[in-house]
């Protein structure tokens, strides 16, 4: 069974560039400079994770205001933000338990 498709996880990261995606539909960020990978933004890989090419930065969360403050959000309440998020994390867990998501989660997680 295919995976459910989210909102990759890069909308609620402080690295990501929003006036980039604001101006360009571009998905850059800190990590990916000219262009975040596809299997990130496709969520087939979990960039709560390091990934080969990110130079050490992977994904933290953004303060609530900054959020706020982006287009993707500008009609949303901070509940549903929040609400979104553990829904997109939820399923970047799943995927990683099940083996269709990388990295694999280690056997100690």
């Amino acid at each position: 069974m295919p995976m459910r498709k989210t909102i990759p996880l890069c909308w609620w990261c402080r690295h990501f560039d929003t006036a980039a995606y604001e101006n360009e539909y571009a998905y850059r960020c800190a990590a990916f400079p000219q262009r975040i990978p596809a299997e990130i933004i496709n969520i087939e890989y979990d960039h709560r994770a390091p990934h080969p090419d990110d130079d050490g930065t992977q994904f933290e969360q953004a303060e609530m205001e900054a959020l706020l403050a982006r287009t993707q959000f500008h009609a949303s309440t901070p509940e549903a933000i929040r609400m979104h998020l553990v829904d997109a994390q939820f399923l970047l867990e799943m995927g990683r338990m099940r083996g269709g998501i990388q990295p694999p989660l280690d056997d100690d997680s």
